[in-house]
């Protein structure tokens, strides 16, 4: 009798000892990835933007992005993959681009090269005129003094007029094409430029069409190597969105779309605005504005568009909700699924979102009920899209303060999996006290940064009389009582474990003989797992 006494107060006190936190739930695609910043937004400490904000992603996920401040100054910088700065980039993450001479300057373009130099791309007014400014970096933020000689040039203007730089992209060969606008007669031509990475321009053409002025927005490039740039042609009455396309030589291709120009829709009474062009799952992907409506069309790479995308291959893709969509920007995200960011007006005042849409731009109902996800930064300007390697999606937002912020969320990242933690078989559960000196395990999941584990000494007599709990204070087995909190004996004292995929610690004395109740917890990306318990006897 008087045994099966003392087990009904063995199990009572084991229940208040062995107190586990909760399980984290799973993450979904458009959860914050609080490895960002701490909460999955990130506010760096860089001057207020003035005007374009573009960025891109280096093949280790580290983001660069390049903006003129509102003091006029361009720089670039580089953030981390925490979202903070990066100190090995220029000065404290920052670089001065002001160099030139110029006044007046904007910035339309960030590229980075496979060797790892970085490009700047944007305009500035010199003597009257705008010209193409472009910088070259090292990956250490320093000028690449084998671009020109200085690191950053303007290119010559064609004919007497302004240049304006719509966009740039890499060539296969690291080169910087360049699409910009000129007037050497009565109407805006679309200028093609090459620039090697000496700085020297190679091709260099331009095409217009009459009646229109021709005003390029992107310019991306094909498998094949041709060049595809997206431009907003202006009549005198109509605004056509359309692409046109370039050999890898610069030669224009006749062939694209039955005349050399695909056009997005019928002609629309001034209110449309080029499109945004991007590879789409072997197609021309584009995003852009109708009117006040974001929009996406799909084409094929001979400039058709394919007839189940919209109207001539042109879908409205307004968010729901939404009764207006403002600057989009975004691209693709593999398996033929891509992303729009912009500003909505129609759930709250001025929101930046983030949508994605499957192939043929429906919404995709896998990401979200309506394929779009709010991002929780008051909006100023339009965001811009960044896809980091692991399937991670960063989003730049100017806020109505001009400072720059960045939202990252899960995207197609491989969702981490809870962090589990467990004993291994050498914790046995009866054992001889001079050999209970070591304790191991392993743990299960992704990103887990840490095991500790909990000792406690089971005395029953203690607890009933003076409501104390006893704990191993540290790695020397020292015991130290302490008072248990609302009558239970939850465990507090934790020893820091070696090790994270197997774990162990290893006490410096063994433990007296007794009851105990071990306690191993792991922590990972997703917070507290689940704590892992096991009771152990040791005899002398």
């Amino acid at each position: 009798m008087r045994t099966f006494q003392r087990s009904l107060v063995l199990s009572a006190v084991l229940a208040l000892l062995l107190i586990a936190p909760t399980a984290a739930s799973a993450l979904t695609q458009t959860d914050l990835d609080t490895s960002y910043g701490g909460t999955g937004t990130v506010t760096p400490a860089l001057p207020a933007v003035d005007d374009k904000f573009p960025v891109a992603v280096q093949s280790d996920g580290k983001l660069v992005g390049a903006y003129v401040t509102t003091g006029g100054a361009p720089m670039a910088y580089r953030l981390n993959l925490d979202g903070s700065l990066d100190g090995s980039f220029g000065t404290g993450g920052k670089v001065d681009l002001a160099v030139l001479g110029a006044t007046g300057l904007s910035i339309q373009r960030v590229l980075v090269a496979g060797d790892g130099s970085i490009y700047v791309v944007g305009d500035g007014s010199v003597a009257g005129f705008s010209r193409v400014a472009i910088w070259a970096l090292t990956t250490a933020g320093a000028p690449r003094l084998g671009f020109n000689a200085t690191g950053s040039r303007l290119l010559p203007v064609v004919a007497a007029s302004n240049n304006n730089i719509g966009d740039a992209v890499l060539t296969a060969s690291g080169e910087v094409a360049v699409a910009a606008d000129a007037a050497p007669g009565a109407d805006t031509v679309i200028s093609l430029r090459v620039v090697t990475t000496t700085g020297t321009v190679t091709t260099d053409i331009q095409k217009g069409f009459a009646g229109y002025d021709a005003v390029p927005t992107s310019i991306m490039l094909l498998p094949d190597g041709r060049f595809v740039v997206a431009a907003s042609l202006e009549g005198t009455t109509d605004l056509l969105s359309g692409l046109m396309v370039f050999s890898a030589a610069g030669v224009f291709d006749a062939s694209f779309g039955g005349g050399g120009v695909a056009l997005f829709g019928p002609p629309i009474p001034l209110y449309s605005v080029a499109f945004k062009a991007f590879n789409l799952n072997g197609g021309i992907g584009a995003l852009g504005m109708v009117g006040y409506a974001a929009s996406a069309g799909i084409l094929t790479t001979t400039g058709y568009p394919i007839p189940e995308i919209g109207s001539n291959g042109v879908s409205r893709i307004l968010p729901p909700g939404a009764s207006f969509a403002f600057s989009v920007d975004g691209g693709a995200v593999g398996s033929g699924k891509f992303v729009a960011v912009g500003i909505v007006a129609g759930v709250s005042s001025l929101s930046p979102y983030l949508v994605r849409y499957n192939p043929d731009a429906s919404a995709d109902t896998s990401f979200t009920p309506g394929g779009v996800t709010y991002l929780p930064v008051p909006a100023g300007s339009s965001p811009q899209f960044a896809l980091q390697p692991d399937g991670k999606y960063v989003i730049a937002v100017r806020k109505p303060d001009d400072a720059l912020s960045f939202v990252r969320i899960w995207g197609d990242a491989p969702a981490p999996q809870p962090a589990t933690v467990a004993f291994s078989a050498s914790v046995k559960s009866r054992q001889k006290a001079s050999k209970a000196k070591r304790f191991a395990g392993t743990t299960g999941g992704t990103g887990i940064s840490k095991v500790e584990l909990a000792i406690q000494k089971v005395d029953s007599k203690l607890l009933k009389k003076s409501k104390k709990c006893t704990y191993v204070k540290s790695k020397s087995a020292k015991l130290k009582n302490y008072k248990a909190v609302s009558g239970k004996c939850a465990p507090g004292i934790w020893l820091t474990a070696n090790g994270t995929g197997t774990w162990s610690v290893k006490l410096s004395k063994a433990l007296k003989p007794g009851k105990y109740v071990l306690s191993a917890r792991s922590t990972g990306v997703l917070g507290l797992s689940s704590v892992a318990t096991k009771s152990i006897t040791l005899t002398k």
